[in-house]
């Protein structure tokens, strides 16, 4: 009996291989050449535009003056340096650069003059249409965004106590919900995702910096 029990268990099993790779024959029959081809071929993955971007804190040597005013100067250098497709090469360098042009800007309007006189980048104008949609509109055109915020109104965990009320970000990129910037003021600033709703809310002064490529 016990041999008996055996056998049919075999035999089960056998014809249930025979089942499935009828079932698996059949299938791989409605898949063309093409489609087998895709299958196996490496892919390939697109990086987003915002890692192409390079990033800096304001302050990249030390949290002292006058780097802990300069989050106008880091956006524009690091906007410029995209522009032009030049990298960061070291703290040292961006902070020399910063300190350099440096000019304590504050408004947007003396950004954009930042950007055009000491940077000499002449692809940069303002818009004063502060909605949402146009800030969308012109990251899907693959521009940059450089905008003056209340930083208190971030609720950046990673920001000093207090939180800076007059701050300047880059905006890099966005998904639906979210812009994303590189944000001078913190060590963890890179990439970093602002609901959007919560950056809009932040905004402050009357025009915001485009930058084209």
């Amino acid at each position: 009996m016990q041999k008996l029990g055996i056998l049919l268990i075999v035999i089960i099993a056998f014809i249930d291989g025979i089942l499935v790779a009828k079932s698996f024959e059949q299938e791989a029959a409605t898949i063309d050449a093409n489609t087998m081809v895709d299958i196996f071929e490496p892919v390939e993955i697109e990086l987003a535009p915002e890692t192409e971007v390079p990033f800096t804190i304001q302050a990249p040597l030390g949290w002292y003056k006058p780097y802990t005013d300069f989050s106008e100067e880091a956006a524009a250098y690091m906007a410029v340096k995209w522009a032009k497709d030049e990298q960061i090469t070291s703290p040292q360098s961006a902070a020399a650069a910063m300190l350099e042009i440096g000019e304590n800007a504050s408004t947007s309007e003396e950004i954009l003059a930042l950007i055009t006189g000491k940077h000499k980048y002449l692809k940069a104008f303002s818009i004063k249409n502060m909605v949402q949609s146009s800030l969308e509109q012109e990251i899907g055109e693959g521009h940059l965004l450089i905008v003056t915020v209340n930083g208190q109104n971030l609720e950046n965990p990673y920001y000093g106590d207090p939180a800076p009320e007059n701050h300047t970000l880059l905006i890099i990129g966005q998904t639906d919900e979210a812009f994303i910037t590189h944000d001078p003021g913190t060590v963890r600033g890179k990439a970093y995702e602002y609901k959007k709703s919560t950056l809009m809310s932040a905004l402050q002064g009357e025009s915001i910096i485009v930058i084209e490529n």
